[in-house]
């Protein structure tokens, strides 16, 4: 299963308070779009078997050490620490999510998902990259649905 919300927000603040020098992390913030029009027009027992199907995907596109939860009916966060390249490889992962999701819908035209993500290098709690990753999120619901965004609180270190 996926963690929920309180079991996610201690895992990643206690990933968080371990770093000296912080790597760069992303929280993704996930909402499925149009998911209740599933649950009112397929029902609710196909609405939790979407939500099964979506968190497969999940498993499938990202690291068994990259932290997965359910916050909400249809948001789900995603916790990556140490992301190499973190610009690239957060577009790069996003994309592959949106796109396993909408494959794994077939049946489900109208469902597909929205991602808002935070990315850091900086000391932050889990409460405040969800904060950031949901103002992404909120952009991209405003710039229309099936897209991602990305906000950036990211330091150089000089070695």
């Amino acid at each position: 299963g996926l963690y929920n919300r309180q079991a996610v927000n201690a895992k990643i603040n206690g990933i968080l308070g371990d770093w000296a020098v912080m790597p760069a992390s992303v929280l993704l913030f996930i909402d499925l779009d149009n998911f209740k029009t599933v649950n009112d027009t397929l029902g609710h027992r196909y609405g939790d078997k979407v939500l099964c199907s979506v968190a497969d995907c999940f498993r499938q596109v990202l690291r068994t050490s990259d932290i997965i939860g359910r916050v909400g009916g249809d948001e789900f966060v995603v916790f990556v620490d140490k992301s190499p390249d973190a610009e690239q490889s957060v577009c790069a992962m996003m994309q592959r999510l949106m796109d396993h999701v909408e494959r794994a819908q077939a049946e489900s035209p109208f469902l597909g998902c929205s991602v808002g993500a935070f990315v850091s290098n900086r000391p932050h709690s889990f409460e405040e990259c969800y904060q950031m990753a949901d103002q992404a999120l909120y952009k991209v619901k405003h710039s229309g649905k099936g897209r991602f965004h990305i906000e950036f609180d990211v330091q150089e270190y000089e070695e």
